[in-house]
């Protein structure tokens, strides 16, 4: 009987250990989707701007030929 209850509180605080485990990985995942979703903006607000630049550089350069 004792040796069950042994393994039953070894079982247990593994199970334990686990459990706090996935919740600190959870908390990993939701900050790293946190970083990622906030560069994936980032990156987008970067891409537009380079859209604008280019396009007013394109209607400089175009100006320039018509003279």
């Amino acid at each position: 009987m004792q040796d069950w209850e042994v393994i039953a509180t070894e079982e247990r605080a593994v199970r334990e250990s686990l459990s706090d485990r996935v919740i600190e990985l959870e908390d990993q995942l939701a900050s790293q989707k946190d970083q990622y979703n906030h560069m994936a903006a980032e990156h987008e607000k970067q891409s537009s701007s380079m859209d604008g630049l280019q396009r007013a550089l394109q209607e400089i350069q175009d100006g320039m030929c018509s003279w």
